[in-house]
């Protein structure tokens, strides 16, 4: 068995300048993990972000101490290829992952490994990863596209290239909060939600919430500054719109701390180290009764795949990272009606762009 693997930086760049409540940028990099075994190749990416406790170093680090120091990886992987079904697949993605814990135990680059393993595992058995995971294509969600905050003129641009989409996300957090929204609901009648990642005190989410209900916003995105579990109950009692956290989960042993607190969470790749934990983190909102949604950073269509194929698993969907890109690097996935088409192949689907 030949294996080769390789760590390769991703350079990103979206058509406008992408902001949040904390920060702002055009550029981004991330993170491409290959694994090749004989003819199949496994791809994987990752976006490491600051505000989550990664970076791009630490990723790559880690990913390179693993591969040298993971003398049994290639075994892994063999176990992998040649799994006859999902359940040994997944027991061979377990063990590789498990090693990797032990050796490289960073989430970020965790999350590249763990969307190479299955994209090898569905290549080896012929089967999309969706098939794997047990999702059902027909029950994906629809996408939101997410207006990051903007002057008022650009957030009217951005509004109208939101055509094909069927629900939008705003990002909110800034004293034009009122405005921006005002703007937003005079220019479209398609349901909304707002983000305001964590820039708001319990005092002016509050008022924010009501204003939100106002505009028939469907629900509000961390409102509250990561960790204030106390003001998160208080908001959430006698809320007039739902509230789903971020920030406040990143694997499924945060489910615990916001249940009761909140309505529902936001389940990133980015944070959970990839589609197995994230699997384990759906698992977990269910059973403390939240509702689920699936979200991403700016991320070609190779991560937005890696989520993409356990969206059918969730409520809602925010996966429209590649679609802010002004060039994505991967092709493969569809997109009609407001959501994303699955393709049908083996794996994760998606390939590197020719030049």
């Amino acid at each position: 068995m030949r294996t080769r693997f390789s760590v390769d930086p991703l350079p990103l760049e979206t058509k406008h300048e992408f902001r949040i409540s904390r920060v702002g940028s055009k550029t981004y990099e991330n993170l491409v993990f290959t694994a090749e075994v004989d003819a199949l190749v496994g791809r994987g990416e990752t976006a490491p972000r600051e505000f989550y406790g990664e970076d791009l170093p630490k990723a790559r680090e880690a990913l390179g101490r693993f591969l040298e120091e993971a003398d049994e990886f290639p075994d892994r992987l063999g176990d992998l290829v040649a799994a006859k079904d999902p359940r040994a697949a997944d027991r061979a993605i377990a063990a590789a992952l498990a090693l990797y814990d032990r050796i490289g135990a960073d989430p970020a680059g965790r999350t590249a490994l763990d969307g190479s393993l299955y994209d090898l595992a569905g290549k080896a058995l012929g089967l999309p990863v969706f098939r794997l995971v047990g999702a059902d294509p027909k029950k994906m969600p629809a996408t939101s596209f997410t207006i990051g905050i903007a002057s008022i003129e650009e957030t009217r641009k951005k509004v109208e290239e939101a055509k094909g989409f069927s629900i939008l996300k705003i990002k909110l957090g800034t004293d034009r909060d009122e405005e921006t929204l005002k703007t937003v609901r005079a220019l479209t009648k398609l349901p909304l939600s707002v983000d305001a990642n964590g820039g708001w005190n319990l005092a002016k989410a509050r008022e924010r919430l009501k204003l939100c209900a106002e505009h028939g916003v469907r629900f509000v995105e961390q409102p509250l500054p990561q960790g204030a579990y106390d003001d998160l109950a208080r908001l959430h009692e006698g809320a007039p719109v739902p509230i789903f956290v971020d920030e406040d989960v990143k694997t499924s042993e945060d489910v615990a701390k916001v249940a009761g607190r909140c309505d529902g969470v936001n389940v990133k790749l980015a944070k959970t180290g990839g589609i197995r934990e994230a699997l384990a983190t759906i698992a977990a909102a269910r059973k403390n009764r939240l509702q689920v949604m699936l979200g991403c950073m700016i991320e070609s269509s190779l991560m937005i795949a890696q989520a993409a194929h356990i969206a059918p698993l969730v409520d809602h969907c925010d996966l429209d990272g590649h679609l802010l890109l002004a060039k994505d690097p991967f092709v493969g996935l569809g997109f009609a009606d407001g959501k994303i088409v699955l393709p049908d192949r083996p794996g994760l689907g998606v390939e590197p762009r020719k030049a």
